[in-house]
């Protein structure tokens, strides 16, 4: 994902569009963990309760994925 910087005052913010807002299911108030480049990807950390309600709406859909998680 690509996300844009813009300065906001005396800080720098980075911007995200409504769609990256959705797929990364994020709120006011979550926490974004940044890599540096050339290091790993990026860790998204969300709280248990996110991370419950993130499970409960995408089971369905990925159930099969999260059996073969829970096996590994």
């Amino acid at each position: 994902m690509t996300f844009r910087v813009e300065r906001i005052g005396d800080r720098l913010c980075i911007l995200f569009t409504p769609e990256q807002i959705e797929s990364l299911n994020l709120r006011e108030g979550s926490v974004v963990d940044l890599e540096t480049p050339g290091s790993a990807q990026g860790h998204l950390y969300v709280s248990l309760e996110e991370a419950l309600e993130i499970f409960e709406k995408t089971e369905a859909k990925y159930a099969e994925v999260y059996r073969a998680l829970a096996k590994s």
